[in-house]
């Protein structure tokens, strides 16, 4: 967070403060306060011409934002050349002391400031013999002595595919810039050491676990620590600033050779986490790679390694598409972790070609290597303790039979009801315990299934609702639920956490159901139709039975209720109603399709419920003739509660026009006329009273 906060502010500071006009080979600035300003304009660059101060050029200049070789000039990158910039001050800047920040300039240069010798880096020459090449960021300090700058930098280059400034000067109040250094090398000095610790960790942990051919830990390890050296090797190249002594060929090719080894040993890493995919072949030809890549960074010249970074390219490409088939099929026979590492390599994948792509183009922008590998690394780190624990158990093999018995016999209780109890383990439930708590219950039955059944002969009445099963539980629990029980062909589910998850549960219950029945047509079987209540409130959940026998269940007149509210999809020919309790804890209201179908007293109650039949997961055609009629209903409704039995009537007539099957509109309908006919009882409140449980 940091860090994040602080790339904000330094790109604030790169656009605000100062009033900037760039021109050709020429920046004019104004208002300026000495925060940290990018130098974007084009410099005049001057080919074949070691300009000095006062000196006049030979040739038209070429307008450049960066490197010659990447600017459309069809100059070759091998060469010399000048660049000039004039900064124009347009107003008294009270403060004289600035700093100027050289960003890494290749492969030498020679850096002169209205006409002073600032020094440079390396030995700026006409001939590769007569040059020497050092790369790194640097910072000058110039005194503004007028209303007017010039910089002029003598470059060579004779060692890298692109020529020239890598990035826009920046110049700023001495202070101001040097924090800004201070921060961004404090950041990468932080991501190298927790690579480093990371790497050196789990290269000590895969010594010791070498006797078990436990490769991955090791492999893992070495990677890390060769990517906590490229850290130190791009951005702000702090091994090259620190050590100036030492040539830019040799910091160029251990930069390469970071992406060489560190691209399969990656591969090799991946391997060993997900052995059933890769095979020994495919191994010796990741180690060959690596070797030939290693081989080749070390003996070719740098300049020749720069100008095969297609090859690195294809490199990348092939063993990436390895990576990625490996991971594919770990995905698709879910072995455990798969996904995270797919997701992390993408993105540490994504940063790596970011950094190819700003090292060796004239597209400006940051290295995100360290970033992206970090993130990729905190995966890798809380996946590979996971699979530490998970090889002792496959090497032990009695932890995986005992929790395998365990699980098993969890499919006949409940795990949550476990959770609820407080218990840990099947052995200490005891009969009788229970706990209450605000629940959703959920009631799903198949209509007309005992006229399907006596079609079936008992196997296949099994095969079926095995089947049917199959299809419901995943969708329960993925939104949170669990069953509770199977009676015949319903389902009891419950769901601690909320009604919205319920309802999405029971909508994608009935959307299944369409898919299924397309398989059912193909088939040649009967059309199935599922009814589903739900209602809200607190449950009480334990065990029942006796010694030798119990069973986990949940008791309430919320459960009793819920299963009304099932039983009068039947009579409205819905396929799902929920209570008024469930409407009204719903936080999702106005993602559903919903209808008010009235009030309903239930046997052995008095008071009466509202009902709202939602109308979601319903086939297209139904839904939107549902739709459609919705408000039509519920204003026929209101006026069958007012009492306006003549306006009710009308209304329901006109819907029964549009849908004639409208079982809810020909129940209330038959209530109007009865009432018009035969006058109101006394005793009449509108409301459905079921007799029946």
């Amino acid at each position: 967070m940091k860090y994040l906060f602080f790339t904000l502010l330094l790109a604030i500071t790169f656009t605000l403060g100062a009033e900037v006009i760039f021109e050709p080979g020429k920046v004019q600035i104004s208002n300026w306060n000495g925060k940290p300003l990018k130098l974007e304009a084009s410099y005049s660059f001057y080919w074949n011409e070691l300009l000095s101060p006062g000196q006049g050029p030979s040739s038209e200049p070429f307008f450049l934002k960066g490197q010659w070789a990447n600017n459309k000039t069809e100059l070759p990158p091998s060469g010399y050349g000048t660049y000039q910039l004039i900064i124009e001050w347009n107003e008294i800047i009270e403060q004289q002391d600035i700093m100027l920040r050289v960003p890494s300039i290749s492969s030498s240069y020679k850096l002169y400031i209205d006409g002073i010798d600032k020094g440079g880096l390396g030995v700026v020459g006409k001939t590769l013999r007569d040059s020497l090449a050092i790369v790194a960021p640097h910072t000058f300090f110039l005194k503004r002595t007028g209303n007017r700058t010039e910089i002029l930098i003598q470059v060579s280059n004779y060692h890298d595919v692109s020529g020239g400034l890598w990035n826009p000067l920046v110049i700023g109040n001495p202070n101001l810039l040097l924090s800004q250094v201070k921060n961004i090398i404090s950041r990468d000095l932080f991501l190298c050491g927790a690579l480093l610790i990371i790497g050196l960790f789990f290269l000590i942990f895969g010594f010791n676990l070498l006797k078990f051919k436990s490769r991955e830990y090791l492999l893992f390890g070495i990677f890390s620590i060769i990517m906590a050296l490229r850290v130190l090797l791009v951005n702000q190249r702090i091994l090259p600033a620190l050590l100036l002594q030492i040539p830019w060929p040799f910091w160029g090719a251990l930069e390469y050779w970071t992406v060489y080894v560190a691209v399969p040993l990656f591969a090799l890493f991946i391997g060993e986490i997900f052995p059933r995919f890769i095979n020994w072949r495919y191994k010796i030809i990741l180690i060959v790679c690596l070797i030939l890549g290693s081989l080749f960074t070390i003996t070719v010249p740098i300049v020749y390694i720069t100008k095969l970074i297609s090859l690195l390219h294809l490199y990348i490409i092939i063993i990436s598409i390895f990576i990625f088939l490996i991971l594919g099929q770990a995905l698709y026979f879910k072995e455990s972790g798969a996904i995270f590492i797919l997701i992390g390599f993408v993105i540490m994948t994504s940063t790596i070609v970011n950094d190819l792509i700003v090292s060796n183009t004239s597209m400006q922008g940051r290295h995100l290597t360290p970033w992206g590998t970090f993130f990729f690394f905190i995966l890798l780190v809380l996946f590979l303790a996971g699979h530490f624990f998970k090889k002792q158990e496959m090497q032990t093999g009695l932890s995986k039979i005992l929790q395998s018995t365990n699980n098993n016999l969890l499919r006949f209780v409940p795990l949550e009801i476990l959770h609820y109890l407080g218990k840990s383990d099947l052995s200490q439930i005891e009969v009788g315990e229970n706990v209450s708590k605000e629940m959703t219950v959920l009631f799903c039955n198949i209509k007309s299934f005992n006229k399907l059944s006596e079609s079936m002969t008992s196997e296949d009445c099994f095969n079926f609702l095995n089947s049917y099963f199959n299809h419901m539980g995943p969708i329960i629990r993925k939104h949170g639920g669990f069953i509770d029980k199977f009676i015949g062909d319903s389902i009891m589910a419950l769901f601690p956490d909320s009604p919205d998850e319920a309802l999405s549960a029971a909508v994608e219950m009935q959307e299944t159901m369409t898919d299924y029945n397309s398989g059912r047509k193909k088939a040649g079987y009967q059309h199935l139709k599922i009814g589903i209540g739900l209602n809200s409130g607190i449950v009480t959940v334990g065990t029942i039975g006796e010694k030798e026998r119990m069973e986990g269940t949940a008791i309430s007149d919320v459960v009793n209720l819920a299963r009304r509210m099932e039983s009068l999809t039947r009579i409205f020919d819905a396929n799902m109603i929920i209570s008024e309790e469930v409407f009204r804890r719903l936080d999702m209201l106005q993602s559903y399709t919903f209808c008010f179908l009235g009030r309903v007293q239930v046997l052995g109650k008095m008071e009466n419920i509202g009902m709202y039949e939602i109308i979601d997961g319903c086939e297209n055609n139904i839904f939107e003739k549902k739709r459609n009629l919705a408000p039509k209903f519920e204003r026929a409704l209101l006026y069958y509660h007012l009492k306006q039995f003549e306006d009710a009537e009308k209304i329901f007539l006109e819907i029964l026009k549009d849908s004639p099957e409208n079982k809810a509109t020909l129940y209330y309908l038959k209530d109007c006329q009865k009432v018009l006919h035969q006058g109101l009882d006394e005793d009449w409140q509108g409301t459905l009273i079921m007799e029946v449980k």
